[in-house]
């Protein structure tokens, strides 16, 4: 049959196209002029575009293309009403070309194929992909406008803005129902039991001042911007620099998705050749962006307010930038502050000189302000306090202070920045012999969901006037007034929006105040001088700006009321922290370390234990400059326990500093007292940080240092918690907006073709809607055996002394039948015939977390360890961590009795504090391992926790969970000249305003808008042809919009007790016969080994007191993994991804046992030995986990690093699934013998 022939030809085919070119350009109506030579363009991604033609507009009239049956009969007089695709099938087809971000060839083939299999005459598709793209070019989507603008002509090269109007993408966001149900409109004061409450900003100072300026009948809009270069390809030799809008006014939980965000354009970057490090380009460089600032965000403040439509109805609006999120160079540039920490005032907070960035007090930081740096400025002496002598732009925007709105961000602070240090100050403080150790520890720290692991150790280490705009919100239009309220970016981000010399090495590097880079950490708080558009305007006018740090560069934002750029641009948690000061710490501590300890650091970071979520590394920390934000919070998390004992206190203690104060950066909202605390925790930590360190840094001149110690918390006072303006959820959009569209593009007029791109998905996805999954609980997985219950004994006898598998495996075979009887005896239950016991590797908790007893997991044991929470009657029995009590997974098991609800059990061997009286250590519990084996159910699981072995030492473990700066100061001063970190010094100085101001931290980091990178940068540009790049992922990009314009996720929940992995299925006869077999087998792990020894006596006294008991037809599963009630993996298996895991849980105690036993406030922890359901006939089934419970490592509750130092105790016995609150992370503890630490420091 012949291919069928194409009814839907392409619609500009027969197009004459008007070469009207001009300054402004209309992505929408562009088009190449001879479509009927597409073929040239097969191989490439995207359409090779080599210029955007206007088609004129009194060329089209309305139409509707469905009355004509062919294409080629739509005169071009008729185009600019295509409203919709011609036919489902043609839309399906470009959504799944759209959504996959398949290439020419690949949506020709299925056109080809669908063509020659359809029996159609005639085909409902377009005759090539081409001619769809083309189409959905000119059709006319409400909100989906997209241009370019020539912003400069510089040496003979047009530079081109590649935007959408900023009103248009607030209409965007307005116009989403899920994003109005969690819009805010008024200020709200919160209050906590009679203190001041940080949260959201609309309950911050920045919104209550801002709303005080504006008629009462209007509104505020809150503007976060976030910017960041980001590079297009693997090479790093191409980079586009997006710019992302979203609202303040939308709750931070739903603003951190990305449909919340939205791309405003593509800043132009200019090609440097041979000039790039003359003062005159760079300063050129500095214009422009803030020349392409105010072409893209004058729009909101030419009115007196504008409308906006929401639900059918004009509200009145006065737009306000609030925040800028980005790391330290974009905050450095959004405030026009020298970006080099080695400037003289590298903060861009504050004019604190870089020599007092971490030794002067709060009280007199001079914070840098609107009215100080145009001061500056136009007195020409702007550079004297690190000032780039560029007009800010900020600067003429109302309510922001640029200086101030420039948030640090907790990913660059503290994850990428100050954290980084840390460990780098570590390895130089432990030398290279302690710095093996420590990569050793890391590398066999044990498994736990969500945390990596580090199997090598961590080797390598728009103009604003009080004018307001309507919005359309449910078809009525409100008032809004648009208030830039946050940049988010990075550091040299935040300097380019503030316009402030980006070099670390300048005299005046933080964007916030005028602080001399050499008191970047030394200044007292009360002498900072804050930048603002005052007196950065004075040294501009002045000519004196670069004296200050500042460029002498007109800054756009002094132009927009309320908004001081220096404020606004907020430190950026991921850039600051994350990439920044933790990253310091690491590589300080290899410093220190030498080579003979960094070794030892690799190894412990190689075998800390597996936790879901925790990336393992296995060949601990081998090149820092490799590790991303989300694997150096990983390292944050188990660090404290690799470098116990390694060197000296001070070096432990500084990594529960960094703790102490990470995990209070991540409150969703602060409380003043909260505030007065973080202070103090990062005070306490730079102190020690600038002290332990010096010798590693330049005298500690680091502005991401005294931007975090001066500047963090008054930026929380103005904007909120630092999660609301983090840049980790922007940074994610780079993949959407720049990275694959520019793959899809041809490389040619890149940021049109993107744009396309871009503007067709919003197309596709505009209707979509996701679904959301929910975790099935008690799934099991990875089954190892099933077997009757006659056959117990045997599989016990034969596995506890099986070779190949782990020892905790071998335990579990060892106790299992005895804790599977007494647990049997207690229900008062028994095993009848067709009893079967299915023993697994994992099985899934309530909480969706996966609980695994297995010998191998990616070639790794994991038998996870669990915390449980004890009841009241139980509490007294126990020394129980505030009513958790611990244990560790050896077998996850499935029993059946016939006529009976299976029983989902685990077989545990409990923990102990390490110590007579609860004992804690590093603000962790310190536990041991006790001779105490039961099953538990595994609906009692309260969480899997993550159990760190104490290094060194035997049988200690630590549940891993901050007075940082200080003791970070001390212990790393050698390792940095002189702690001048202007990162270090805003965090020590400034997070607490800022939080303050703008809200808890979470809420400005860059963590979710890095993400962006990959949508509208790498994704878009892979698919370009490499040229006018920018274009073409525009147009990517509209076509993904027009696609996903419709669609909604559905979200999923996770199914609990949902098995996985089955290892064995036995009939209850069977039981004797599988525990002997497995209970010596070695090719399983000790861990299961031990669950199979305990398993029968376990499950016949579970079922005892059940008054229960195997009948014929019992049937016994053991899983190796199994999904819990919260969604997590329990695992007891030997092998997942070649190494064991076996999770260890949280139990909650009820108040009778609470009494029993030594609880973590009342959950007790266990490891989990064997995954189980049984099922008896007549009996809803058993899920069970046979468990041996840890208990203190002391007698009291021991602490150590603030976590619970626990030990295994012989204590195994089954519990019920659904009893365990959640996996837990232990760590053994190194260098010691059965002491392990309860992770209590997973985020």
């Amino acid at each position: 049959m012949p291919p069928a022939s194409h009814e839907y030809e392409d619609v500009l085919e027969n197009t004459d196209v008007v070469s009207n070119f001009s300054k402004n350009y209309d992505i929408n109506q562009t088009s190449q002029s001879n479509f009927d030579q597409s073929d040239r363009f097969e191989e490439s991604n995207m359409e090779d575009y080599y210029s955007f033609e206007q088609v004129s507009p009194d060329r089209f009239e309305e139409s509707n293309i469905e009355d004509y049956n062919n294409f080629e009969q739509v005169s071009p007089e008729r185009e600019e009403n295509v409203m919709e695709f011609p036919n489902e099938a043609y839309a399906d087809l470009m959504e799944l070309f759209i959504k996959h971000n398949l290439n020419n060839k690949t949506g020709n083939a299925i056109i080809k194929f669908f063509d020659k299999h359809s029996n159609l005459s005639t085909s409902p598709l377009p005759k090539n992909i081409e001619a769809g793209r083309k189409l959905m070019d000119i059709m006319n989507v409400q909100k989906l406008p997209y241009s370019k603008h020539c912003i400069l002509d510089y040496k003979n090269k047009e530079y081109f803005v590649y935007y959408r109007p900023i009103k248009s993408c607030i209409e965007s966001l307005l116009s989403n129902p899920d994003i109005i149900k969690n819009f805010i409109y008024k200020y709200q004061f919160l209050q906590s039991d009679g203190e001041t409450l940080y949260s959201e900003q609309y309950s911050e100072n920045w919104w209550k001042n801002a709303e005080a300026s504006i008629r009462p009948e209007a509104h505020i809009l809150s503007i976060i911007l976030y910017s960041d270069a980001t590079t297009t390809d693997s090479l790093g030799k191409s980079s586009l620099h997006p710019i992302y809008i979203s609202l303040r006014n939308i709750r931070t939980w739903r603003r951190n998705k990305e449909d919340a965000k939205q791309l405003l354009g593509y800043l132009p970057i200019l090609s440097a050749n041979n000039e790039g490090q003359t003062s005159r380009f760079k300063r050129l460089a500095r214009e422009t962006f803030h020349n392409s600032l105010k072409f893209l965000l004058d729009p909101l403040f030419d009115e007196d307010g504008i409308d906006f439509k929401i639900n059918n109805k004009n509200i009145w609006f006065f737009p306000r930038i609030s925040t800028v999120i980005g790391d330290w160079p974009e905050a450095c540039t959004f405030s026009l502050i020298f970006k080099s920490a080695n400037s003289n005032y590298p903060c861009h907070f504050c004019q604190t000189h870089r020599n007092d960035l971490t030794s002067i007090r709060k009280d007199c930081i001079i914070i840098r302000n609107k009215e100080n740096m145009q001061e500056y400025y136009n007195n020409g002496s702007a550079e004297s306090i690190g000032l780039e002598q560029v007009y800010n732009y900020f600067w003429t925007i109302p309510n922001i202070d640029i200086y101030a709105a420039t948030v640090p961000d907790r990913m660059h602070h503290l994850d990428l920045d100050l954290f980084r240090y840390q460990i780098e100050y570590t390895k130089e403080l432990l030398g290279k012999s302690l710095e093996d150790k420590m990569n050793r520890r890391i590398a066999i720290i044990l498994r736990h969901p969500g945390l990596k692991i580090f199997a090598k150790g961590v080797q390598s280490i728009a103009r604003l006037t009080a004018n307001g705009i309507d919005f359309k919100i449910n078809n009525k239009n409100i008032w809004f007034f648009p208030r830039i309220s946050t940049v988010i970016g990075d550091w040299p981000e935040a300097c380019t929006f503030s316009l402030t010399f980006k070099s670390a090495n300048s005299n005046y590097p933080c964007h916030f105040c005028q602080t001399h880079r050499n008191d970047l950490t030394s200044i007292r708080k009360d002498c900072i001088i804050i930048r603002n558009k005052e007196n950065m305007q004075e040294y501009y006018n002045n000519g004196s700006a670069e004296s200050i740090g500042l460029e002498q560069v007109y800054n756009y934002f002094w132009t927009i009321p309320n908004i001081d750029i220096y404020a606004a641009t907020v430190p950026d948690r991921m850039h600051h922290l994350d990439l920044g000061l933790f990253r310091y710490q690491i590589e300080y501590t290899k410093e220190l370390l030498g080579k003979s300890l960094e070794d030892k650091m690799n190894r412990r970071i190689a075998i800390i234990l597996r936790h879901p979520g925790l990336k393992i590394f296995a060949k601990g920390v081998q090149s820092i400059a490799r590790l991303t934000a989300s694997e150096f919070r990983d390292l944050m998390k188990v660090m404290v326990f690799v470098v116990d004992n390694l060197l000296n206190k001070d070096l432990s203690e500084v990594y529960v500093r960094w703790n102490r104060m990470y995990l209070m950066s991540r409150f969703e909202r602060f409380t003043e007292s909260d505030l007065e605390n973080f202070q103090i925790a990062i005070n306490e930590w730079a102190d020690l940080f600038i002290t332990l360190f010096w010798d590693c840094s330049s005298g500690m001149k680091m502005p991401k240092l005294h931007s975090w110690i001066y500047h963090i918390v008054d930026a929380i006072r103005d904007f909120g918690a630092i999660n609301g303006y983090t840049t980790e959820t922007y940074e994610s959009l780079h993949k959407t907006y720049v990275k694959i569209p520019y793959r899809l593009s041809n490389k040619k007029d890149v940021e049109m073709q993107i744009m396309k791109n871009i503007r067709r998905r919003a197309m596709i996805l505009r209707n979509q809607v996701k679904e959301t999954k929910t975790p099935r609980a008690l799934t099991y997985t990875a089954k190892l055996f099933i077997i009757n219950f006659s056959n117990i004994t045997e599989l016990c006898n034969q596995q506890k002394n099986n070779p190949n598998i782990n020892e905790t495996m071998r335990k579990g075979f060892k106790e299992f039948q005895n804790c599977l009887y007494e647990y049997l005896s207690e229900l008062k239950k028994s095993f009848t015939e067709g009893s079967l016991i299915k023993i697994f590797g994992s099985v899934t908790l309530k909480n969706g977390a996966i609980l695994r007893a297995t010998n191998k997991f990616h070639d790794r044991l994991w038998f996870s360890n669990i915390a449980v929470a004890m009841n009241n009657e139980e509490l007294s029995k126990y020394q129980s961590d505030k009513g958790i009590c611990y244990a560790q997974t050896l077998l996850i098991t499935e029993v059946n009795v016939p006529n009976e609800s299976p029983f989902h059990l685990v077989l545990v061997q409990w923990y102990d504090y390490r110590f007579d009286q609860n004992s804690d250590l590093y603000d962790c519990p310190l536990l041991k391992l006790v001779e105490w084996y039961n099953f538990i159910e595994i609906e009692a699981i309260e969480d899997i926790v993550h159990m760190v072995p104490r290094f060194d030492e035997t049988n200690e473990y630590f549940i891993a969970i901050n007075e940082w700066a200080d003791l970070f100061i001390t212990l790393f001063w050698d390792c940095s000249s002189g702690m001048k970190m202007p990162k270090l010094h805003s965090w020590i100085y400034h997070i607490v305003d800022a939080i303050r101001d703008f809200g808890a931290i979470n809420r400005y980091t860059t963590e979710t808008y890095e993400s962006l990178h990959k949508t509208y940068v790498k994704i878009p540009y892979r698919l370009s042809n490499k040229k006018d790049v920018e274009m073409q992922i525009m147009k990517n990009i509209r076509r993904r919009a027009m696609i996903l314009r419709n669609q909604v996720k559905e979200t999923k929940t996770p199914r609990a007790l949902t098995y996985t992995a089955k290892l064995f299925i036995i009939n209850f006869s069977n039981i004797t016969k599988l525990c002997n077999q497995q209970k010596n087998n070695p090719n399983i792990n000790e861990t299961m080994r031990k669950g199979f020894k305990e398993f029968q006596n376990c499950l016949y006294e579970y079922l005892s007191e059940l008054k229960k008991s195997f009948t014929e037809g019992s049937l016994i599963k053991i899983f190796g993994s199994v999904t819990l009630k919260n969604g997590a993996i329990l695992r007891a298996t030997n092998k997942f991804h070649d190494r064991l895991w076996f999770s260890n849980i949280a139990v909650a105690m009820n108040n009778e046992e609470l009494s029993k036993y030594q609880s973590d406030k009342g959950i007790c922890y266990a490891q989990t030995l064997l995954i189980t359901e049984v099922n008896v006939p007549n009996e809803s089934p058993f899920h069970l986990v046979l468990v041996q419970w840890y208990d203190y490592r002391f007698d009291q509750n021991s602490d150590l690093y603030d976590c619970p130092l626990l030990k295994l105790v012989e204590w195994y016995n089954f519990i019920e699934i659904e009893a365990i609150e959640d996996i837990v992370h232990m760590v053994p503890r190194f260098d010691e013998t059965n002491e392990y630490f309860v992770n209590k420091y997973l985020f």
